[in-house]
């Protein structure tokens, strides 16, 4: 859908402006002044949504330009139509807390009393999330909340069509901008629209998270510009009441820039005789900003004293402050306030559309330039006192505690008891509702606070152990602080563990393992738990480093059967890395057996979502295509996500996409890995960042977009392979991949053998991790060089047959035939087609089955070959692999076929999308439940059966069960 600027196709401006409430037509004179373009942009978007097919409008301007008067007319225009309008606003003050424009949003609603007494599913899983206790909470994933707030949207679109208003997104918090992200794509199937304004020049923290909104295809951005001479002509003559020449307003337009909010002020001041009466002599260059303050100044000086303290007051609050709060503020008394209300509307400071009982009124500013100009003018010291009053104050009758702390970051450290647990309370509160990041903010001031030696200690600690959750390297600093005042074991242990996690994941192995070695001789002897976390840590710090091979294999051997059953999380942490050694250096496949046993009762997962044993048993199950793991890393997910892991996130994301990769499901495994790259550098997990690439690169090669892979690797230079430590290895694996199908035979070649040369000096023989030797094989076998062809083949193929997981042994069967000609070339692709036909590896069987098609049309078999070719262009299709889909169409056309249309019959013509929706029906669930468990739309899962059912010659999800387990 796109919304036409400077045309309406649907109705005429003056038929919408009709739509607009007549007591507003005189504001709509001056505000709505060369905004017709926007307003036929607004009555667009309601007809679509009004239609079924609802979308996204963002109104982009600085202060001053009209955003808000768009949102005005845009809801009224809404409720002319008999449109359902709910209205809400970014807060600077709250935009770290999560999902308020949400409940702003629900609270406009269904009402607040509502919100704090329901019982339904929505609102008391969402309670803590809005600030409120909730007991109850067990499993609250973001995902959850996200798609049950979706089906919020939906359930009222049903009853009328519905526009949902935010008013200044750059200031709304992370957890209403991802809701805004999750309903977006999904606006387009719904009577509902959102209509949003954003300042262009306000950058946040999460500014990433506004992008993604504001340049998501479906949002459609209209930039409010500045009004044109003859529009600032027409403003000041409705603003004064006497026409203006061009000249003087030609004058007005460059001196204000053409904005129409400071405009109205210099019409003002020349109604007030304040300025020169001339607009057009040279006095009207010093209206703007300046002669706005100093109006306000003068404003405030010609009021009594009160209504100076009650602006300021507010304007350290914040907007939207309750006037009993800023009366408390401001030491007055509440009739007194009510009057200095009164007096700072008729000053045009206060916005006069406040009134309600006393303890319910909010005042604003008529303004942000307003608040900002009388903020500025408070006294430093005032200012301090003000917010140090406001923070105890807002402490004190049980506010959002984030909200008092936050007056604090305003000022110098007190150094007082009192601020130290508001903001320790507070960042208790962040760290509950899934925002680390605000919690790190306030343990940093915290940190400034505490004063005794206990204290500050405790602070530091949960600083560190709070910033590793989000950053590795920024928590070293104050997780090596803490470690350096603490004194309690049980605490020291955590932190050496935390600590060692954090240096190895920034390629600081040697003092990894130091902090490591440290730890483990102040544990106690009977703590066998911790001794075994630490034996893990380090046993891990000294794996991941090439120049520890020795001191990894002595561990190996001393911890070969030391966790036994798994008992602790000591116990399940070595066995998920003697799991990964096991498989890596000695090929051995019950390896996978033992890293299972690590995660079966998922509480590894909880304890240890973000840390190497996790990823490390995750890794060998996906190696030995156990692919039951999937679920345990969606578990992971929800699980890091709820305690605001972001590195927790990141981790189980990146070997989610090895999955799917692994698994064929391309177009899956890319969206992880393209927001995993955008996560691993606001991280600091450097030791991340190779394997993020290189799986990258390869679903990139596999979609035939070559170049784009070259770009992704050359973003991560490998200036001394040898010393880049083990990540290394998979950006050599995947670079020596991409120059063989670029045709670079040579680099190919001497890539592939440096990454084997630094593996197996590492010990890591294992080809389902690392297939270099493959690649080597065919290289050489390109270069004429036949025998070293046919002996790497074969080394890759023993391997294989000895960890027996079928994709890594039908790459090598596949490897075999490739340097091989006639009867043992079949032999190798018939085997290999054997091994993965009943595999999970539908990709790496597309492959075999496309070479063994060219296998038989080059000895003759053009019916069998065909047939294969067929196959493997369906299965190339489903899997996203545009490059090997290609192939198989143009051996398809070169053996005298027509190739079919992609999308055939059978299991293997599902796409993943299909197979997953089909797969839960199978299983009894009904559409509502499909889509609330892929996070989809009921409409979208019955779009996919449909096509599953044709696909597969049924006529409906009764039949689906032959086909799915």
């Amino acid at each position: 859908m796109a919304l036409v600027a400077g045309s309406c196709k649907l109705r005429g401006i003056g038929a919408i402006r009709e739509g607009l409430r007549l007591a507003e037509m005189r504001k709509l004179r001056t505000t709505l002044i060369e905004r017709d373009p926007e307003l036929c942009s607004v009555d667009l978007l309601i007809d679509h949504a009004v239609r079924g097919n609802g979308g996204f409008a963002l109104y982009q301007g600085g202060v001053g330009l009209g955003k808000t008067c768009v949102l005005d007319a845009a809801s009224q225009i809404a409720e002319s139509r008999g449109l359902t309008v709910l209205r809400a606003s970014g807060r600077k003050s709250e935009r770290q807390y999560a999902y308020g424009l949400v409940r702003q949003w629900i609270e406009s609603h269904i009402g607040q009393d509502f919100l704090e007494s329901s019982t339904s599913p929505l609102v008391v899983r969402g309670a803590s999330l809005f600030g409120e206790a909730c007991e109850s909470e067990a499993d609250l994933s973001d995902f959850a909340v996200l798609h049950d707030l979706y089906g919020l949207v939906v359930r009222l679109s049903r009853e009328r069509p519905i526009v949902l208003v935010a008013d200044d997104l750059h200031w709304a918090d992370r957890g209403s901008l991802r809701f805004l992200a999750y309903l977006q794509p999904r606006l387009c199937a719904l009577k509902a629209a959102v209509v949003a304004a954003v300042h262009p020049d306000q950058k946040t923290s999460d500014q990433w998270l506004l992008d993604h909104v504001m340049f998501d295809p479906a949002c459609q951005i209209v930039r409010l510009r500045p009004l044109s001479v003859k529009g600032t002509a027409d403003l000041l003559t409705a603003s004064i009441g006497r026409a203006v020449d061009e000249d003087a307003a030609s004058s007005c337009q460059r001196a204000t820039g053409g904005n129409p909010r400071l405009l109205s002020e210099v019409a003002q001041e020349i109604k007030d005789d304040l300025a020169p009466s001339d607009p057009s002599s040279g006095g009207a260059l010093t209206f703007g900003l300046r002669a706005l303050e100093a109006r306000i100044a003068l404003r405030l000086n010609k009021l009594p004293a009160e209504c100076e303290a009650l602006a300021a007051a507010v304007a350290v609050l914040g907007d939207d402050v309750s006037l009993a709060a800023a009366a408390r503020l401001a030491d007055l008394r509440p009739a007194q306030a009510a009057r200095v209300v009164a007096e700072l509307q008729r000053a045009h400071v206060f916005d006069s559309s406040t009134s309600a009982a006393f303890t319910h009124i909010t005042v604003r500013f008529v303004h942000p330039v307003v608040q900002k100009a009388v903020y500025e003018a408070i006294g430093i010291d005032t200012k301090v006192a003000l917010h140090l009053s406001a923070a105890r104050q807002l402490g004190s009758v049980g506010a959002n505690a984030g909200l008092a702390a936050d007056h604090l970051l305003r000022v110098p450290a007190v150094g007082d008891r009192w601020a130290v647990g508001l903001l320790r309370l507070a960042a208790e509160d962040a760290l509950h509702k899934g925002e680390p990041v605000c919690a790190v903010k306030y343990l940093e001031r915290c940190a400034l606070e505490s004063l005794e030696s206990d204290a500050l200690a405790d602070t530091l600690a949960e600083l560190g152990k709070t910033t590793a959750l989000v950053n590795s390297g920024k928590a070293v600093d104050s997780l090596r602080a803490a470690l350096d005042l603490v004194e309690q074991p049980t605490l020291r242990i955590e932190l050496a563990s935390t600590l060692g996690l954090a240096l190895n994941a920034t390629g600081r192995n040697a003092a990894a393992v130091a902090v490591y070695r440290r730890a483990i001789e102040e544990v106690d002897a009977g703590d066998r738990d911790a001794r075994q976390r630490l034996q893990a840590g380090l046993f891990n710090a000294a794996m991941t480093d090439p120049t520890m091979r020795e001191v990894a294999g002595q561990l190996a051997s001393r911890w070969q059967s030391e966790p036994g059953e798994c008992r602790g999380i000591g116990a399940r942490l070595l066995d998920g890395k003697m799991a990964f050694h096991a498989a890596m250096t000695e090929v051995c496949p019950t390896a996978a057996d033992r890293a299972m046993r690590c995660l079966d009762d998922g509480k590894l997962v909880e304890q240890d979502n973000d840390g190497f044993a996790f990823v490390d048993a995750i890794w060998v199950m996906l190696a030995a295509d156990r692919m039951e793991v999937m679920h345990t890393i969606e578990h992971a997910i929800a699980f890091a996500r709820q305690r605001g892991s972001v590195v927790g996130v990141l981790t189980a994301k990146l070997f989610r996409a090895l999955g799917s990769l692994w698994k064929g499901d391309l177009n899956d495994a890319e969206a992880d890995l393209v927001k995993a790259t955008e996560m691993v550098d606001s991280t600091q997990l450097l030791i991340g960042r190779p394997y993020v690439a290189a799986f990258l690169a390869d679903v990139l090669m596999e979609q035939g977009r070559l170049v784009e892979a070259s770009a992704v690797l050359a973003d991560v230079p490998l200036e001394a392979p040898h010393s880049s430590g083990a990540q290394s290895y998979w950006l050599l694996d995947t670079a020596a991949r991409l120059a063989l199908l670029k045709g670079e035979v040579d680099i190919a070649l001497r890539t592939s053998l440096l990454c084997g040369d630094l593996s197996t000096s590492h010990g890591w023989l294992n080809p389902a991790f690392l297939g270099w030797r493959s690649t080597a094989a065919v290289a050489m076998w390109e270069m004429g060089d036949f025998k070293q062809a046919r002996d790497m083949a074969f080394a890759e193929l023993a391997l294989a047959r000895q960890w027996s997981a079928p994709r890594a042994l039908g790459r090598a069967l596949r490897t075999a035939a490739s340097v091989h000609e006639g009867t043992d070339r079949l032999a190798y692709l018939r085997e290999a087609d054997v091994v993965l036909r009943e595999s999970h590896a539908r990709l790496e069987r597309a492959k075999t089955l496309v070479d063994l098609g060219v296998a038989l049309r080059d000895g003759g078999q053009n019916v069998d070959a065909r047939q294969n070719l067929f196959v493997g262009l369906d299965l190339a299709h489903s899997c996203g692999a545009l490059g090997l889909a290609g192939e198989a169409d143009a051996q398809l056309r070169a053996s005298g076929a027509r190739p079919r249309r992609p999308l055939t019959t059978g299991v293997g013509a599902l796409t993943p999308s299909e197979r997953r929706s089909s797969e839960l029906a199978a299983a009894g669930l009904t559409n509502r439940q499909i889509a609330a468990q892929l996070f989809v739309t009921a409409k979208t899962v019955e779009v996919h059966l449909g096509s599953s059912y044709r696909k597969l010659g049924v006529a409906g999800r009764e039949q689906l069960g032959q086909f799915f387990d």
